[in-house]
């Protein structure tokens, strides 16, 4: 009940003007659900709600939040979503594309394991590539980077 009623489910939803209302009323924008994510973090992020993406971050959402299994930041959530838009959001608020999930893996890896399995458009990975071209020599805690599963000649930026 509680998740329902929650500032979680109104930006799950992409309800802008409820979320507002909620944050007016005093709600934490860094609050979590009984699981551990934030409204930015797991909702509006993964729904691609960037209107209230960005009402969050404009009341203090901390952009660079980390899950705490896993440690998965927005930006790896959204670039492995294909959410352009929302990661663009993300980057001008000030977050970190270097950030490691648990695997040391970084949200350039995210996209590139999702262009492996052909489901997602290449522009978000010309965006991370574009933001800092060195991203492409971190390697994850297994020793893969982004050339492992994506070979240079391949890349399409």
């Amino acid at each position: 009940m509680d998740f329902e009623r929650g500032i979680w489910q109104t930006s799950l939803d992409g309800d802008v003007n409820r979320v507002r209302k909620l944050l007016h009323k005093g709600r934490d924008p860094n609050s979590r659900d009984g699981s551990g994510y934030t409204a930015l973090e797991d909702y509006a992020s993964r729904s691609s709600h960037g209107e209230v993406c960005q009402l969050l971050l404009e009341q203090g959402a901390d952009v660079n939040a980390q899950k705490r299994s896993g440690k998965v930041s927005l930006v790896h959530r959204a670039a492995y979503s294909g959410h352009m838009s929302v990661v663009n959001l993300f980057i001008k608020y000030g977050a970190d594309p270097r950030l490691c999930d648990s695997d040391g893996q970084i949200p350039l890896h995210k996209v590139t394991m999702k262009l492996m399995l052909k489901k997602l458009r290449k522009g978000v990975l010309r965006l991370l590539v574009k933001l800092d071209s060195s991203l492409v020599k971190v390697k994850d805690n297994n020793g893969r980077y982004l050339l492992t599963w994506y070979p240079r000649k391949n890349l399409p930026c």
